[in-house]
């Protein structure tokens, strides 16, 4: 595909992560539509051309995306929610999900029998200002010294 006529100039430098230059070969804009029919973005960008295999892409700020490399998965918000574009992984998807997960312990499906909340201590009631009773601040019964001093 020849683009060279559609290239805008550039004359910036562009450094990779091993500090060596790189001569940008110049700019294009495309409209680009991010997510699926329900849950999608569609919004011109500028991609940087470069004589090299790797592609960059400075537009992703742009969308407010947040990128999870480990998961090959997108997610940045629409009019209507948050879109994620994710790369399908042939995995069996019990034995992806094992490798996802980092410990048994921070797996949200997981609910363990004694991680139930519970009121630490009873809470009493302090009216903040008198002439509107609706103002009320709660504090636990036993306050650190002269808290409750303080309060009235």
């Amino acid at each position: 595909m020849d683009i060279d006529h559609e290239l805008t100039a550039i004359l910036e430098l562009f450094f990779r992560f091993t500090g060596d230059s790189l001569v940008l070969r110049g700019k294009i804009a495309f409209e680009v539509d991010f997510g699926d029919p329900l849950c999608f973005l569609k919004k011109f960008m500028e991609f940087l051309v470069v004589d090299t295999r790797s592609v960059e892409i400075p537009a992703l700020k742009d969308l407010q995306s947040v990128s999870f490399i480990h998961h090959l998965a997108m997610k940045f918000p629409t009019p209507g929610g948050v879109a994620k574009i994710r790369e399908p992984i042939d995995v069996d998807p019990e034995l992806a999900d094992e490798e996802m997960m980092l410990d048994e312990d921070l797996d949200p499906r997981i609910i363990s029998p004694d991680s139930s909340a519970s009121l630490v201590e009873e809470l009493e009631a302090f009216h903040m200002n008198p002439s509107d009773p609706s103002l009320m601040l709660q504090v636990g019964q036993k306050p650190e010294e002269g808290m409750k001093e303080e309060l009235k």
